[in-house]
């Protein structure tokens, strides 16, 4: 049974990397349910931030002649001590109502995208610092945050290699120091750091893969990949946010 389980965990884990590596979201969406199923809530977070350290540091690597990193500083200053703050509140926030919140702001984004003036819309760059600080946080407490940053992105013009590249290395960082936090607090053991270990390495082949693809598809696909991952994440988010 256990060898059931370990081999589910790691086609998902491929699957999940490999849809990341296209449109640069969702593989720690896929993988937190499975991983909170498999090892409980808490422990699958840490490992999820194990495995997805690797997957980020894969993301920017294949992607590192196209990282924006003007956005990744200003992102990074506002992401730092906000997943340190996030982290701390990790064992105490109740996450149900937070899900349901971002589900249902996934949706709209999509939605006022194709009717409102969010189309026009251009994202100064130093405003990042404040998606990175939501970002930290949500991330701290989930995860997984990457949806919520999804539209900032696009609106300040990141695209196919750029946006997988910027936002793999941003992650990188953010997720270093919940690592280090999350050690601090005696809730980064051994073994959840080497399931996570082993998870991230699976999820480095497909990443590259997902690159592979990103490179093939046109703007206008790669922006409707982005949005039916969005709808996707909402939803889920709404339906199992209690």
């Amino acid at each position: 049974m256990e060898v059931l389980v370990g081999v589910g965990i790691a086609v998902a884990a491929f699957a999940a990397a490999v849809v990341g590596g296209v449109v640069g979201i969702g593989t720690a969406i896929v993988m937190l349910p499975i991983l909170a199923a498999a090892f409980g809530v808490r422990e699958g977070v840490v490992v999820l931030s194990v495995c997805m350290t690797m997957a980020n540091v894969a993301r920017a690597i294949a992607n590192r002649r196209e990282i924006n990193w003007p956005v990744v500083r200003w992102w990074a200053l506002g992401a730092v001590p906000a997943a340190v703050a996030g982290t701390f509140a990790l064992a105490v926030a109740p996450p149900g109502l937070l899900a349901r919140l971002l589900g249902g702001f996934f949706v709209l984004v999509v939605i006022y995208r194709h009717i409102g003036s969010l189309q026009h819309f251009r994202m100064p760059l130093r405003a990042f610092v404040y998606v990175g600080a939501s970002q930290g946080v949500v991330s701290a407490l989930f995860g997984a945050a990457g949806p919520l940053g999804v539209p900032f992105f696009l609106a300040y013009g990141l695209t196919r290699a750029t946006f997988v590249g910027t936002f793999g290395a941003q992650n990188t960082i953010a997720n270093g120091v919940r690592l280090g936090t999350q050690r601090g607090l005696d809730l980064l053991t051994l073994d959840l750091f080497v399931i996570g270990m082993g998870i991230g390495v699976i999820m480095f082949g497909g990443i590259f893969v997902g690159r592979w693809v990103v490179t093939r598809i046109s703007e206008r696909v790669f922006t409707y990949l982005i949005e039916a991952v969005l709808v996707a994440v909402g939803l889920l988010f709404l339906i199992r946010g209690g």
